[in-house]
């Protein structure tokens, strides 16, 4: 979980769309509890506290750069999404957080390789 960068697959119920030069992204810093990545356009960062299966986001602090209109709302989803999560589970190949209901509110794939 914390050596993977994610890819975001799926927020809240959409699909991303796979042929998106500029995918949502994360990844989680164990050492330091921050985690990094990117909205799509943006790049995001802030603090997490994992437990067990629990996981809490801190605020999510963003660059301001001028993102696409169709871009935006998929930004802001994704963003929510992280401040809800709550719980998640993973596998070798998924990252999936969830909200207090265990209802799904991302999907992260593992980054391939580029060779």
């Amino acid at each position: 979980m914390f050596k993977q960068h994610w890819i975001a697959s799926e927020i809240n119920g959409f699909q991303v769309d796979p042929k998106a030069t500029n995918k949502p992204s994360l990844q989680l810093d164990q050492a330091t509890k921050r985690f990094s990545g990117s909205d799509g356009c943006n790049r995001i960062m802030g603090s997490y506290q994992l437990s067990s299966d629990q996981l809490n986001f801190g605020a999510v602090a963003t660059t301001k750069m001028l993102c696409a209109s169709a871009d935006q709302n998929l930004t802001l989803q994704y963003k929510q999404s992280l401040e809800k999560t709550t719980q998640y589970r993973v596998s070798p190949e998924h990252l999936i957080l969830l909200d207090s209901t265990g209802s799904t509110l991302l999907v992260f794939d593992v980054a391939q390789s580029v060779n």
